[in-house]
């Protein structure tokens, strides 16, 4: 079974603070869910040019 790079997250659609998961299910018209990398597997802009 694969591992996943990326792990779900809940945002405030209207201040974009992240939110607890009890929170964005009791307002979903009040929040974004979002994939984020894990540490290490995001771009990090250190790439070689």
């Amino acid at each position: 079974m694969p591992r996943n790079n990326t792990h779900k997250v809940y945002r405030s659609a209207v201040n974009g603070q992240f939110v607890k998961e009890n929170y964005a299910k009791k307002n979903p018209d009040k929040t974004i869910k979002e994939s984020v990398p894990n540490a290490g597997y995001g771009d990090t802009g250190r790439r070689k040019k």
